[in-house]
């Protein structure tokens, strides 16, 4: 039986109300199915991180192609297996702003950790997002181990970016969390999305719970992806602006 912890529940739970004017979105993607080598590579690889950034990517494809919508939808870029190289990831992560920008496939906790792409483990210390929303649909993103140090090098990730959506902890890679997650944003507040997508998804009762959780810019609590949001100050800019928005425990 599920049992759901949430914190800040009034920021979780908004839903969209209202925007006004047309929006461009656009995202930029890397997701993994197919590791290199190792463990990682004997995964389920049709639920896995390739199979999840291309089901986002075809969720808002769809809706914002058939609803008649005046905003729009384009992917600027999906690089998945082989493809998602940490040289890559390093570039694009770091590069041109994006709307969203989703890594899925496989993460380790640590101030000197992060994703692990095709071919290497990317640190923490190596990225500084532009990105308006980024989500890191993998193990470990967001946890702490109750460190400062390793709080702040969360933080210093910002760099423009309005909010972080990923997992304090172990989590379990279900490429139908990312359809559940794009029909969201549609319809919810962007933390809401994450959350409710997660809730669906994120299996309790197995011994180790699942922390979901959402950091960024306290202004950003309320964001929804069909507005005109712009970049948020960076992290060292205004360290006092940011926070732990939500956080949701499934156990």
């Amino acid at each position: 039986m599920k049992v759901y912890k949430v914190l800040a529940f009034f920021l979780c739970a908004i839903m969209l109300t209202s925007s006004a004017g047309a929006v461009d979105i656009t995202s930029g993607l890397f997701g993994i199915d197919d590791y290199e080598s190792g463990p990682l590579a004997d995964e389920f690889k049709d639920r896995a991180g390739a199979n999840y950034v291309r089901k986002f990517d075809q969720e808002l494809e769809n809706y914002f192609t058939s609803y008649g919508t005046d905003n729009t939808y384009e992917n600027s870029y999906m690089y998945k297996d082989s493809r998602a190289t940490g040289s890559r990831f390093r570039s694009k992560a770091n590069g041109a702003r994006q709307t969203m920008f989703v890594f899925a496939g496989h993460g380790k906790a640590g101030i000197d950790y992060g994703p692990i792409l095709y071919d290497e483990m990317v640190p923490k210390t190596d990225l500084l997002f532009e990105h308006l929303y980024v989500t890191m649909y993998c193990c470990n993103w967001l946890r702490n181990n109750g460190s400062t140090a390793s709080q702040k090098a969360i933080y210093e990730t910002f760099d423009g970016t309005r909010l972080e959506m990923g997992f304090a902890s172990q989590m379990y890679l279900d490429s139908r969390e990312a359809r559940a997650y794009a029909s969201n944003l549609t319809d919810y507040t962007v933390i809401n999305a994450f959350i409710n997508a997660a809730e669906i998804y994120q299996p309790g009762g197995l011994g180790k719970p699942v922390i979901a959780r959402v950091v960024g810019y306290k202004n950003a609590k309320n964001d929804v992806l069909v507005a005109n949001n712009s970049s948020a100050p960076t992290y060292a800019q205004r360290p006092s602006s940011f926070d732990t928005l939500c956080t949701v425990t499934f156990s």
